[in-house]
């Protein structure tokens, strides 16, 4: 706002009769200023600063957020397993613990190996999972953060 003042007041001055300088001195200030701005422009476009705000975003960005609600691990002081969910489908990884133990997911039971993946078809990732080892002793497992 200052500058466009300024200017006004040149030229104003100009008009008047009244100013220092003389038209050329003028207009080779307003070239000076205008070449700053294109070149200050064609830097922010060259190194990507500037964004047409006319198009859309075409990328989906997915979020760490996001990822933690389809990944959990379940552990106790003895074992641990991983949980994926893919839509309709838990996959399990046991990481920790002996083999032999069985997951008990919404009343289906998934053998587990450790290093192994096992899958079943579930409408959500469940709360807790019970596992019974090769006794047939159950265990809960809880989610750990």
């Amino acid at each position: 706002m200052t500058r466009k003042r300024n200017t006004l007041d040149g030229w104003a001055a100009l008009l008047d009769g009244t100013a220092e300088g003389d038209l050329i001195d003028l207009f080779g200030r307003e070239a000076r200023l205008r070449r700053s701005a294109e070149a200050l422009a064609s830097d922010e476009l060259a190194e990507g600063a500037w964004v047409d705000e006319a198009e859309p975003a075409t990328e989906r960005v997915r979020l760490a957020a996001q990822d933690a609600d389809d990944s959990v691990t379940f552990a106790d002081a003895q074992v641990r397993v991983r949980a994926e969910w893919d839509g309709g489908t838990l996959v399990l990884v046991q990481e920790l613990g002996p083999a032999g133990v069985t997951a008990m997911v919404g009343g289906t039971p998934v053998p587990l190996h450790p290093g192994r993946p096992a899958s079943v078809s579930v409408d959500a990732v469940p709360t807790e999972l019970v596992l019974l080892d090769h006794r047939g002793r159950r265990r809960v497992l809880r989610p750990v953060t």
